[in-house]
């Protein structure tokens, strides 16, 4: 489990996180929140991998709230190995660090209502799985490092003005997870449904633009992630498990767009942010940091499968 100051270190940088989103979600100020997820993915300075989970939704946070124009970001422990591979010459004194944080997976002993363990079959003791805080690992921002090579932009961004992103999740993504897709005039609304595998789509000639209907495609595509995961989608309108499970939707067809390169703009990239005010006053509850962290994890995680997969069979198809 983790120490005082790690669980400390961690609240801070998560309050600090809700406490921003709700301010920028109550003002209306979108300029903000687009800046917090439209840039390049938060990424290791050696290997070039995006951060995953909590930390890509802290660090892309915390690279804006400092003013950082590199997505990049480095181990205060690796620094000086580093920079000797780059024949010397940085220089981060007196820079604050950020922290990501270092989730392990632990076990624990099913107990019955006597508080015995639950044994198998095989007479022995069944556990559950659980992730816990074990650390957090002070980084720095790469462009608190004088003399470090500068960033160049790796992502092509696009403005989601056609359709060739929905086409390859719905050709490549969907029929390999054995998901229904079902495109109509007459669906009236937009759907998932975790009891039938269908997604259900209204025309995308009924859409204001290429860019709505793929938005509204990726919400309801990371909502299908829902089993594979084993998120609860049994919660109704007004509980905590329908509340978690719609932020992470929204918040997963952001990543999701990100990870393809898409650049919201205008009145979709409105409708983001008026969606998100359908949740804010569960956010604003005294454990709403958490709250808002899991369901950024779990939007990650799906919006990350999500787009390996898609990228995945369709690299097949073309082969």
């Amino acid at each position: 489990m983790a120490s005082d100051k790690v669980y400390q270190i961690s609240q801070e940088q998560r309050s600090l996180l809700k406490d921003r989103l709700l301010a920028s979600i109550e003002s209306e100020d979108k300029d903000w929140f687009k800046s917090w997820i439209n840039p390049e993915p938060p990424q290791n300075f050696e290997s070039g991998r995006w951060y995953t989970g909590c930390n890509r939704g802290l660090l892309s946070f915390l690279q804006l709230y400092y003013g950082y124009p590199d997505p990049r970001w480095i181990p205060a422990w690796r620094l000086k190995i580093v920079a000797e591979q780059y024949g010397g010459g940085w220089d981060w004194k007196g820079q604050k660090c950020c922290y990501v944080e270092l989730w392990k997976e632990g076990k624990k002993k099913i107990l019955d209502e006597n508080d015995e363990p639950v044994l198998d079959d095989d007479g022995k003791p069944m556990f559950r799985t659980y992730m816990y805080l074990a650390s957090v690992i002070p980084v720095l921002n790469m462009s608190q490092v004088k003399g470090a090579p500068e960033y160049e932009p790796k992502l092509a961004v696009n403005q989601g003005g056609d359709y060739a992103v929905a086409d390859s999740i719905i050709g490549d993504y969907l029929p390999n997870q054995v998901i229904t897709y079902i495109e109509s005039a007459a669906t009236g609304t937009a759907a998932w449904s975790p009891t039938k595998y269908r997604i259900y789509m209204p025309s995308r000639k009924l859409f204001t633009s290429a860019e709505a209907f793929t938005s509204t495609l990726m919400h309801e595509t990371v909502h299908s992630t829902g089993p594979h995961f084993k998120r609860d989608q049994t919660g109704i309108f007004g509980t905590d498990s329908y509340a978690r499970e719609e932020l992470v939707a929204e918040f997963g067809s952001v990543f999701l767009a990100q990870n393809f390169g898409i650049e919201y703009t205008g009145a979709e990239f409105d409708n983001h942010v008026a969606y998100l005010q359908h949740w804010k006053q569960r956010v604003r509850e005294k454990d709403g940091a958490d709250f808002l962290m899991k369901a950024i994890t779990d939007a990650e995680n799906a919006a990350r499968f999500v787009f390996e997969q898609t990228s995945k069979f369709a690299k097949t198809k073309e082969e």
